[in-house]
């Protein structure tokens, strides 16, 4: 999943460089005009990202959430929704 281009990680989730979570949504790739959409799974890439942090580029109706990385063999990435 590619998140952003510089990626920091406290308390196990992903922030912004004043250290605040970034908030991120399901992405719209219809509505998301700035993104390549290299590794979009709504374009069937094998990476498939389908998250944006942008809000204007978010699905109608979706929960916006946090990402959090957890690191066991490997690394995984879960959402923790806002409510």
């Amino acid at each position: 999943m590619e998140v952003t281009k510089v990626t920091k990680v406290k308390d196990s989730f992903i922030v912004d460089n004043s250290n605040k979570r970034i908030i991120y949504y399901i992405c719209d790739p219809d509505k998301n005009t700035k993104c390549k959409k290299t590794n979009c799974k709504h374009k069937g890439a094998e990476f498939d990202c389908e998250i944006t942090h942008d809000e204007k580029c978010k699905v109608e109706g979706t929960t916006p959430f946090y990402v959090k990385v957890t690191h066991t063999d490997t690394v995984n990435y879960e959402r923790v929704y806002l409510k």
